[in-house]
């Protein structure tokens, strides 16, 4: 069972990483986002597609989102930054989540 974390760390968690679907079962990428990613028990449907439990209070059942990944920016050695833009895939006027920024490693 996933921690209790806010539902926009949860989301964060499932697609600001470093991770990549290979072959519909394996993914790759940094440990620390691997863990992560499990903690907040999401997973793939397809490369850009990760679905996650979420729960608007505490005290109902959690249910099942979906995250469209928009757009990933590759690291770039240069600005030494990442990034990722997502949406949830079911509401028409969700807000994005996105990651940018310095990364370290």
């Amino acid at each position: 069972m996933a921690m209790r974390w806010p539902n926009r760390l949860k989301q964060a968690a499932a697609v600001c990483n470093s991770l990549t679907l290979i072959n519909k079962s394996q993914v790759v990428g940094d440990v620390a986002d691997k863990q992560a990613f499990k903690a907040v028990e999401a997973r793939y449907v397809e490369r850009n597609l990760v679905s996650l439990p979420l729960r608007l209070k505490w005290d109902r059942p959690a249910s099942l989102t979906k995250l469209q990944v928009l757009k990933r920016f590759e690291f770039e050695s240069r600005l030494m930054r990442s990034g990722v833009v997502a949406v949830d895939s079911e509401e028409e006027h969700s807000p994005a989540v996105c990651q940018g920024g310095a990364r370290q490693g």
